[in-house]
């Protein structure tokens, strides 16, 4: 009876401290529809100096995202700027833009709920004159 009795124990810690993971995966239905883009924090490295910056958007920038995995960006009333995006491995979001080939990127989804969204992004390589050019920023949405 005591082996049940620790055997039930353990099973129930077991299952106690185990946890779903649902923060890491998200579903690409809930980005669906548009997104103001509201602030921007990071830092770039360039020509070995570092920038930190906080920036609050001051002018109407919104991403929308449609069901069949296009999408485009109207900033200023402009709805020049169209884009394809998908998503993979449960957080990868990757926003390619028609218009420029080298203008594809990968995020990860830091958090998307039904009115906010935050996309973490960073870049380390080498720019044209072979120096080392770092960036690091998250993006911030709501709906």
């Amino acid at each position: 009876m005591k082996k049940l009795l620790f055997f039930a124990a353990a099973l129930f810690a077991a299952v106690s401290f185990s946890a779903c993971s649902d923060d890491d995966n998200f579903d690409a239905g809930s980005i669906v529809g548009t997104w103001q883009y509201v602030r921007e924090v990071g830092y770039e490295i360039s020509h070995g100096e570092r920038e930190d910056y906080d920036e609050t958007i001051n002018h109407q920038m919104l991403y929308t995202f449609n069901e069949n995995g296009s999408g485009k960006l109207s900033e200023y009333g402009s709805d020049d700027n169209t884009f394809t995006w998908s998503m993979s491995g449960g957080n990868q979001l990757t926003i390619s833009f028609t218009d420029e080939i080298d203008r594809a990127r990968t995020y990860t989804i830091v958090k998307l709920t039904s009115s906010e969204m935050q996309l973490f992004y960073h870049i380390k390589a080498l720019d044209e004159h072979g120096r080392e050019f770092e960036q690091k920023f998250t993006m911030y949405f709501t709906r």
